[in-house]
């Protein structure tokens, strides 16, 4: 049954997040989100304007999600590209055993779907680019200061390597990759970075 606009905000953004994550965009329906949500149609619309803004808030909650793991990931590890290889592996395996999470990467189904049509996805996805490209520069700071990243190459166009691989790989997981074949990429994927 249909409640009424008293809600825990946070328990509605994540029930939206999810269906907008298994659907898309175009094809969650306003009944979609009522059944998700609990939320009647009135109690939607005047608490978030439209499924467009519902949505807004819903990816917000996302952004806002992931980057608390990434920031967490990425400094878990004795060493920096312990850290990155954490990162890469346990985030591909988040996309594939979290049943939520089987479609794939939110942002980057969001980027596909949405970024030409909507310059307010486009502008959010490209603040989050940004936010995770500065967290591996400062990881590659640091492993380059403990002399196990190279030197020869900037940290900035490292961080743009890692930052490829990463998003290659979160967009094929769960049809292309397993967490096993992750693991081995990403041992390969250091190799290249590691200081020779």
């Amino acid at each position: 049954m249909a409640r009424n606009r008293e809600f825990i905000l946070e328990d509605v953004l994540e029930s939206a997040m999810s269906i907008f994550w298994k659907k898309g965009y175009a094809a969650t329906s306003i009944t979609d989100l009522m059944d998700a949500t609990g939320l009647a149609k009135g109690s939607i619309y005047k608490a978030f304007g439209d499924k467009h803004q519902l949505y807004l808030q819903a990816f917000d909650f996302y952004l806002a999600n992931t980057k608390r793991e990434y920031k967490a990931s990425l400094s878990h590890g004795p060493t920096a590209l312990a850290a990155i290889k954490h990162w890469v592996v346990e985030g591909a395996h988040l996309l594939d055993t979290n049943t939520a999470q089987q479609n794939g990467c939110m942002a980057i189904n969001s980027g596909i779907e949405m970024s030409e049509q909507f310059t307010d996805i486009s502008k959010k996805l490209e603040a989050h680019r940004f936010f995770v490209f500065k967290l591996l520069v400062e990881k590659v700071k640091q492993g380059q200061a403990a002399k196990e990243i190279r030197m020869d190459m900037s940290p900035e166009k490292i961080a743009s390597i890692i930052g490829t691989f990463q998003m290659g790989i979160n967009a094929g997981m769960g049809y292309v990759f397993n967490k096993q074949m992750v693991a081995s990429l990403a041992d390969a994927m250091l190799e290249t970075i590691m200081k020779v």
